[in-house]
């Protein structure tokens, strides 16, 4: 299928446009968002599993004195 040289292509019908510009900054904000609230949990319940080892550490020495 060949197409011909003079055929005329109209941006508007094959880009995006607005609305795709607007879409793919949506996505990109909401990923953006969801990482930093993922990272927040992850660290959040990383510093819960210190502190509950410190704590079962204090524990057990307290235990064998």
């Amino acid at each position: 299928m060949l197409i011909a040289a003079d055929t005329a292509i109209d941006p508007d019908i094959v880009t995006p446009g607005a609305v795709g510009f607007l879409a793919t900054i949506f996505v990109a904000v909401v990923t953006v968002l969801l990482v930093w609230d993922m990272v927040r949990r992850i660290r959040r319940q990383r510093y819960r599993a210190e502190i509950e080892a410190k704590l079962d550490a204090e524990q057990a020495a307290a235990g064998k004195k």
